[in-house]
Order: C-alpha cells, then sequence, then structure tokens
C-alpha cells in the first residue's frame, strides 16, 4: 500500500467511524427516532458511514471483516425478513403460516361484508405473505441493516485502545446529559417532547422519548459502556497486555475488584 492510498484509507475509516457514533449519539435527540422521517435522517447518516467504510476496504483488500461471522448472520437475516415478505399462495401459506392466513381470510370476509368490491379495490389487495403486516415488516429489515452497519463500522475501525477508549467515554457523556435532561423534562410536566413538539403516535413521553422503555434501553447501553469504561480504568490496566482469558479473569476474584464492586 503506498503512502497516499494508506493516508486516505485512514481517513475514510475515520470519516466511518465519526459518522456511525454520531448516528448513536443524535438518535435521542431527534425525538426518540420514532417517527419515520427521524429514523430515515439516521439510515442517511449510516448509509454514507457505510460508503465510506466500503471505500476503506476497497483500498486495503489484506484487512478482513470482523467478526468472522458478520457476513453469515447478515445474510441469514435478511433471508428471514425475505421470506416473510415473499408473496405466497393461500396454500402455501395456509402450511407456512396457518396464523397470517386466517388473518388475510379474515380480512377477505371482512370485505366481502361490507360489500366492498371493484378492481380497484381487487388490484390493491395485499399479496398473502407469512408477514401479516409487510409495511412493517420492511421498515424493520432496513432498520436492522441500519443497525448491522454500525455494528460493523465500529467493530471494524476501532483499532486502538486509545479510539476505543474515546468513543466510550462520548457515549457515557451522551447519556448522562440525556439522562439529566430527562428527568429535568419529566419535572416540569410538559406534554411535548423536548418542550418543543407534541409526538405524532402520542406515548409516555420522557424527555426525548415516546416511549418510557425507549429511554430505559437507551440508558441501560450508556450504562454498561460506563460500566465496562470504569473496569478497564481501575482493573484493565493491573492485567498485563497479551495476558490469556484466564488472567483477565483472575483480576475479577481479588480483592482489589471487590473494593471497586463495593464502590
Amino acid at each position: 500500500m503506498t503512502l497516499g492510498v494508506n493516508r486516505s484509507w485512514r481517513i475514510l475509516l475515520r470519516l466511518a467511524r465519526w459518522l456511525a457514533c454520531f448516528a448513536v449519539i443524535i438518535s435521542p435527540w431527534l425525538f426518540g427516532s420514532a417517527e419515520p422521517w427521524e429514523f430515515i435522517i439516521i439510515s442517511i447518516i449510516v448509509a454514507f458511514a457505510s460508503f465510506f467504510w466500503l471505500l476503506s476496504v476497497i483500498l486495503n483488500t489484506k484487512r478482513t471483516i470482523k467478526p468472522d461471522w458478520a457476513p453469515v448472520a447478515f445474510g441469514a437475516m435478511v433471508l428471514v425478513f425475505l421470506l416473510q415478505l415473499a408473496p405466497l399462495g393461500n396454500d402455501f401459506l395456509s402450511v407456512f403460516s396457518p396464523a397470517s392466513q386466517k388473518i388475510y381470510d379474515s380480512h377477505n370476509l371482512t370485505l366481502q361484508a361490507m360489500n366492498i368490491r371493484g378492481p380497484f379495490v381487487e388490484k390493491h389487495l395485499p399479496e398473502p405473505t407469512s408477514s401479516v403486516s409487510s409495511g412493517d415488516t420492511t421498515t424493520a429489515l432496513f432498520l436492522f441493516m441500519t443497525y448491522f452497519a454500525i455494528f460493523i463500522i465500529l467493530s471494524n475501525s476501532i483499532r486502538t485502545k486509545v479510539q476505543l477508549r474515546r468513543i466510550s467515554y462520548l457515549l457515557v457523556v451522551a447519556g448522562f446529559v440525556i439522562a439529566m435532561m430527562s428527568i429535568m423534562h419529566k419535572l416540569s410536566g410538559s406534554d411535548k417532547l423536548l418542550w418543543l413538539r407534541i409526538p405524532y403516535y402520542g406515548g409516555n413521553i420522557f424527555g426525548p422519548f415516546t416511549n418510557r422503555n425507549h429511554y430505559a434501553l437507551f440508558m441501560n447501553m450508556t450504562f454498561s459502556v460506563g460500566l465496562g469504561l470504569l473496569l478497564y480504568e481501575t482493573m484493565g490496566r493491573r492485567v498485563a497486555i497479551g495476558s490469556d482469558w484466564r488472567a483477565r479473569l483472575s483480576v475479577i476474584s481479588t480483592s482489589y475488584a471487590s473494593r471497586i464492586a463495593l464502590l
């Protein structure tokens, strides 16, 4: 690899890494990314990050994708989604997904009872699929691809402990800011997201989220990162670089680790 190509590869990898981190951090501020326009913005940001990462892979073909099982897992999950979206005949659907067949039959019976027929209705009747809501399944497919792309980009672009610590601190700080802002928002009694916007679909608002469970999941993610960072800063450096997993695991059973756990 020439000097110019190596420099370009590093720049592309850095762009992909920080765009992926930016998507994770900005997602809650887009009112929880619960509405279509919100997660479309996140998907576009991740698409640019994926583009830069793929260019870096092309420039440096010697680097392999990590983890090794990622392409197989990605392909298997996409195949599951496509099988759910594939148009199936009524006979095959009754065997493959009897519950979906019953729903489609109920739908057709309702149209018959309402005497709603005609070329337009017949043309726009949904094709029998194992998914009872093809639109939601398609949305879930794009969201899965977005999440998986973030996982792959960060797994392959974080190459040093310094980069890992920097991103971990960034996520922890972002989680802390979201937590403090959400608590203040709840205490204020506002029924608007971030004091600005009434959610289109309604919900139990907490900070920028329309669902308190979404807030809890985001906090679980940032808390886990913070806990891992705390353990690394306090115990990780006590393990020699290159030590095997037994040496790393033995640190947990020390009295020093017990004091950290109590803290």
